[in-house]
C-alpha cells in the first residue's frame, strides 16, 4: 500500500509510473468515510480494471477503507480536512496525480470533482471522469462551468434519469460529454435452501414476515418512516435494517420511543450481504432521493419481493410489473405495499426479475462500458 503523509511520492514509491508501453492508467478519487454503493463502485471498477490490464491507483481518507483495497498495489491516502482553510488534502492530491500520472482521472464524490478535475487539468491528464450516483441538482456555476466546459470532462450516471435531469438544467451538459453505465453484479447463485438465517441475531420470532432495508443511516434514505410504517402492517412483521450512518443513535432512540424495538432490528454493518438477502421476505427502499440504488438491484439479483419509492432510478428498473412503487413517503402505501406481498395480493416474478438483473446489470458489461469510456476520444 502506498501513502501520502506530506511529502511527494518518489518516482521509486510509484514505479508503475507512466510509460508509453503501458498507457493504460487510472486513479481513482473517493475521499469519504462512510462506505456505501459509490465506494462499493469503485472497489470492483479498481479490481476488474486491474484484470484487463489497467495500471488502477486510488486515493482514499486515510484509517477509512485501505483494507478493503488490499488487491490494489497503489493506494494512497490523504488527510481528512478539519477545517475550511485545511488544504493538506487538496496538495497531496496535485501531488499523488502528478507523480502518478495517470491517462484517466475518475472523481467518485460530487464534493470532490472541482479540486480532482482541477489537478488533473493541471497535470494535462487526457480523460477526466466525474461520477454521479444520486440525482442531485449542479449548478450555472462558473465552477461547473470550468469542470466540464474549460476542463472538459465527462459527467458519469448510474441512472438515465438522472443524467436527463442534469442536462435539462445545465447549458454546460449534454449528450456528448454525458455517459449512463449501470451498476454491474455478479448474479448470485441460488440455494434450493436457504443459508442459517442471521435473524436469530434479533431474536425475531420463527415464522415471521422480514422486511429488509439496507443503507446508509441517514435522512436520504427514510428509515425514519418506518416507526410510522410498522405499526400499519401485521404484528407478525419484522424489520431489519443493514448499515450505519450519522442518524443511527437518532433512530435507535426514535424507535425506542415509540415501542417498536421488539419489531425493528438494528444490524449495523454487514459485512456478508448475502447471509441478509436470504434472511428477508421482501425488500423495501423508501429513499427520498437516489440514483440507480445498488441494494434494490442486488436485491432483486436474489430474485427478493421488492419495494421502492418513486426516486430516480427505481422508476426505470421497476418496470413491467417487476416489483411494486409507491409515492415517496407515503406511509400507507408502503404498508400496504409490505402487506400485498405478505398476503399474496401480489405475486412477485422471480425468475423475471433476475433476467432482467443479469440483462441490464451484467458485471462485465458495466466493466466494458467504463473501459471503453476511458478510453474515448476527448473530442465532443
Amino acid at each position: 500500500m502506498t501513502e501520502a503523509k506530506g511529502t511527494i511520492i518518489s518516482k521509486k514509491q510509484c514505479r508503475t509510473g507512466y510509460s508509453r508501453s503501458k498507457p493504460k492508467r487510472l486513479l481513482l478519487v473517493c475521499l469519504t468515510d462512510t462506505w456505501g454503493g459509490v465506494e462499493k463502485n469503485v472497489l470492483v471498477r479498481a479490481k476488474h480494471l486491474q484484470k484487463r490490464g489497467w495500471t488502477v491507483g486510488v486515493i482514499l481518507v486515510e484509517n477509512t477503507f485501505e483494507d478493503k483495497f488490499n488487491d490494489c498495489p497503489n493506494v494512497f491516502s490523504v488527510p481528512r480536512k478539519s477545517h475550511i482553510l485545511d488544504f493538506r488534502a487538496p496538495i497531496m492530491l496535485h501531488r499523488i496525480v502528478a507523480t502518478f500520472k495517470p491517462t484517466s482521472l475518475f472523481v467518485a464524490r460530487k464534493e470532490d470533482w472541482f479540486i480532482g478535475t482541477a489537478c488533473a487539468w493541471l497535470n494535462r491528464i487526457p480523460k477526466i471522469v466525474c461520477y454521479l450516483g444520486i440525482n442531485r441538482r449542479i449548478r450555472n456555476s462558473i465552477k461547473y462551468l470550468l469542470i466540464f466546459k474549460r476542463w472538459r470532462a465527462w459527467l458519469l450516471t448510474n441512472s438515465q434519469e438522472v443524467r436527463q435531469n442534469v442536462i435539462q438544467h445545465n447549458f454546460f451538459l449534454n449528450h456528448l460529454n454525458t455517459r449512463v453505465i449501470y451498476n454491474g453484479f455478479d448474479m448470485p447463485l441460488l440455494q434450493d435452501q436457504r443459508k442459517e438465517s442471521i435473524s436469530h441475531k434479533t431474536l425475531i420470532p420463527e415464522g415471521s414476515w422480514v422486511v429488509g432495508c439496507a443503507g446508509r443511516l441517514s435522512r436520504q434514505k427514510g428509515f425514519d418512516l418506518l416507526v410510522d410504517i410498522v405499526p400499519l402492517t401485521d404484528e407478525s412483521v419484522h424489520v431489519m435494517i443493514a448499515g450505519d450512518g450519522p442518524e443511527e443513535n437518532q433512530l435507535r432512540r426514535l424507535v425506542n420511543e415509540r415501542g417498536l424495538a421488539s419489531r425493528i432490528h438494528f444490524l449495523g454493518h454487514v459485512s456478508d450481504m448475502s447471509d441478509f438477502f436470504t434472511s428477508i421476505s421482501c425488500f423495501a427502499l423508501i429513499s427520498r432521493n437516489e440514483g440507480m440504488a445498488n441494494v434494490l438491484n442486488e436485491a432483486l439479483s436474489y430474485g427478493i419481493p421488492v419495494i421502492s419509492t418513486r426516486v430516480p432510478g427505481s422508476r426505470e428498473l421497476l418496470i413491467e410489473g417487476i416489483g411494486i412503487l409507491v409515492e415517496i413517503e407515503n406511509v400507507e402505501a408502503i404498508a400496504d405495499a409490505i402487506e400485498s406481498y405478505r398476503t399474496r395480493r401480489v405475486i412477485f416474478d422471480r425468475q423475471r426479475a433476475r433476467q432482467r438483473i443479469a440483462t441490464l446489470f451484467n458485471l462485465n458489461r458495466m466493466i466494458e462500458e467504463t473501459e471503453q469510456l476511458l478510453l474515448s476520444s476527448q473530442s465532443r
